[in-house]
This record gives structure tokens, sequence and C-alpha cells, in this order.
């Protein structure tokens, strides 16, 4: 039995901390990205993945970054996500892109590989943090480059029953059915109000998370999601092709090197979102 390493415990428990966000405890039968919740079986598929944050400054100026993935499931349930990560080269400062790929071998045992095409590398870390740095449940997550993700996690009516919500007020509303990219899906609109001094807003602020999920594929295929205080996120995915894919996308190459993640050496570094990173703190 593989002995996970140190680093994957310290993000669970760093991860479960508000940041100027809502803690969220998203149901395991809620659809979301397809590292989230339990396997999904006799349901292949493929699609193109997009998350785009637009943050708004406090002097009204917007800044947008987008993260893209390519997602990939047979019918046993095993999944490989290959996640596109744009950065900086510290030397030219020219724009270059790299590529992440995560693989789910075996549905049963929890356990995912991390792919390093560059180095010709793999990693074995958790599922269930794959599952938080690739998004699409409670996460939304934005690949920032060098393995690099932030991380925002989502409101949710729980919050008020734990008493993270004190004066606040949160609904949630059916939006009935929508079909998207040939997928009929069931939407829900949560918005959450909270009075300043709560969770760290120094001012009133409104979070609205609006999802559109297919029960049938157990995903999330849209959301949009808008804080006041830091700006908008939009999830969803498209060219959704309802077919099996090549079984070899989701093996270890025979020509990489196998790891196992250390405090030292992690697959991959997960970030809050902070204030820091350009959020409207005041409304104007």
């Amino acid at each position: 039995m593989t002995k996970w390493p140190r680093i994957y415990r310290t993000l669970a428990l760093l991860l479960v901390i508000p940041v100027p966000v809502l803690a969220h405890d998203t149901p395991l039968s809620a659809p979301g990205g397809p590292l989230t919740g339990p396997p999904v079986l006799d349901a292949p598929f493929t699609a193109s993945a997009l998350t785009s944050v637009t943050w708004i400054r406090d002097d009204g100026t917007r800044l947008t970054e987008s993260g893209s993935a390519r997602y990939y499931r047979d019918r046993s349930g095993r999944v490989r996500v290959e996640q596109v990560v744009g950065r900086s080269d510290p030397v030219t400062a020219a724009k270059v892109h790299t590529s992440l790929i995560t693989i789910d071998p075996d549905p049963n045992d929890g356990s995912i590989y991390t792919l390093d095409p560059r180095t010709k590398t793999a990693h074995i870390g958790l599922r269930s943090i794959a599952g938080i740095a690739i998004g699409g449940g409670e996460t939304f997550a934005l690949p920032i480059g060098n393995a690099r993700v932030r991380v925002l996690r989502r409101a949710n009516p729980g919050d008020a029953s734990r008493g993270l919500i004190l004066d606040g007020e949160f609904t949630e509303e059916s939006l009935g059915t929508r079909t998207i990219e040939g997928v009929l899906t069931h939407g829900r609109r949560l918005t959450v109000t909270l009075l300043a001094g709560q969770l760290g807003s120094t001012y009133p602020a409104e979070v609205v998370d609006e999802r559109w999920e297919s029960a049938e594929l157990g995903l999330l295929i849209y959301s949009r999601y808008s804080d006041s205080r830091i700006g908008i996120v939009e999830y969803s995915l498209t060219n959704i092709r309802r077919v099996e894919p090549m079984p070899e996308l989701f093996g270890l190459p025979a020509t990489y090197r196998l790891f196992d993640s250390t405090a030292d050496d992690p697959v991959i570094t997960i970030e809050p979102w902070s204030k820091r990173d350009g959020s409207k703190t005041r409304p104007k």
C-alpha cells in the first residue's frame, strides 16, 4: 500500500480555511468536474473545459485570466485531464505554454498520476486533491504556471447551518432545465448576502452562484460565480462528445519515471485566492 506524502494531507487542511470567500460543502451527489465525487460508470465522454476569471480592482479596472483543459472518461470511470498552463519565461519574458496531465487509471484505489511531458516524469498522488486542483465541483481552479494552481471555494447554504453566516441571507432556487452543448442540464442559483464583518468582509457583499449540471454525465456543464469582493468566474464544457476514448490514454507511459511526491517536491502547489490578486474590497 502506498504511503501518501505529507504534502497532500497538509494541503487538505489549508484549503478549508476561509480566504476572502465562503467555505463550501458540496454534497457528494452534486455533479462537478471529472475527478470530483465518486467515480461515474457507463458514461464515457470527451470535452473541453474553460475557466475564466475576471477580477475587479479597487479602481474599477478589470483583469481577466483563463485556463483550459481537455477531459476524457471511459465506461469504467477512468479519467484523463490535460491542462494547458500559460506562463512567462523568466529569461525572455515570452509567453510559453506547457501541459500538465492527470490520469486516474483505477477509480477504486483513490490514487492518480500527474505527468510532466517535458521531463518525462510521473508523480503519484491523491484523487481528492487532484479534484480540487482541477476544479468544477466545490472549487474553481486556475492553473497559473509551473504546476501552480489558484483555487477559489464556492458558497453553500451549509455555511449558514454551521454558523458561518450569522446575520446574512441566502436563497437557493431552481432554474429548470436547459440543453447545453447537446446535454440536458438542470440549473440552480444560490445567492448569499454577507453583512459587514462576516468572513473577513469589511463591507457588505453578495455572492451569486449559478450552476447547470448533467445528472446523466455526473458533470457540471456550465457555471457563473459572481462575488462583489472579487469578480466573476465562469466555467464551461464545450465540444462534448459521448464516445469511448482510446484505452491507451489512461495508462502510464513506459518511458516515464515514477516518483512519490514529498513536501520538498510536490506535484502541484495549490494557492488560495486572496485580495492581493486585485479583488474589489470596497463597493463603488
